[in-house]
């Protein structure tokens, strides 16, 4: 955007950039040409377009722009996830950033681990940047991480002594005619279990 229509804190980051030497351009958002001339000469890309906040499909020229972008061949860093990727759900919405690499802040963000956002972000990492790690107590979590850890708090140690009898049971149900295979998968993972 424009100095006079951004935000002051944006205009306070501009003139610091540019007092270190720094050189913004802003692009004629019609001019394909020119876009595709400036990614492609390119190294390094820092992807900052939406963050967060997108919440419908990308058209005209956003997506003409995320699409010179991807085709640069420049290495791109996506800040919060990548331009074009629901932070909640991980939808692409109408196109996305390809990042080499996404940096999101304070807490992990649920759309950077379905599996477009896993595609999508590349080497993801954590920034923190004054929020308070923990939640507030009236605040739930709306996803919970799973680690190996988690898993082996809950199992119980086994004597040396115990046998299939006294490990527990096991029953599957489930499939229909003609389709047992995830009935069939569960039975053999209690069995190798």
């Amino acid at each position: 955007s424009t100095a006079e229509s951004s935000s002051s804190s944006c205009r306070v980051m501009r003139a610091a950039f540019e007092a270190i030497g720094g050189e913004v351009r802003e692009l004629d958002a019609t001019s394909d040409e020119e876009r595709d001339a400036l990614f492609g000469a390119a190294d390094f890309i820092v992807d900052a377009l939406w963050g967060t906040g997108l919440r419908r499909p990308l058209e005209g020229p956003a997506a003409r722009l995320v699409e010179s972008l991807n085709a640069s061949g420049a290495r791109v860093v996506a800040l919060d996830v990548p331009s074009g990727l629901d932070a909640d759900t991980g939808e692409v919405l109408g196109g996305a950033v390809r990042a080499e690499h996404t940096v999101t802040f304070a807490h992990l963000t649920r759309g950077l681990f379905t599996t477009r956002g896993h595609e999508l972000s590349g080497r993801i990492t954590v920034s923190q940047i004054g929020v308070p790690r923990a939640l507030p107590g009236h605040v739930a979590p709306s996803a919970g991480w799973l680690e190996e850890r988690d898993l082996t708090e809950r199992l119980s140690s086994r004597s040396p002594t115990s046998h299939k009898s006294t490990a527990g049971k096991v029953a599957v149900v489930g499939g229909s005619a003609g389709m047992f295979g995830a009935p069939r998968l569960s039975a053999r993972a209690a069995f190798r279990g």
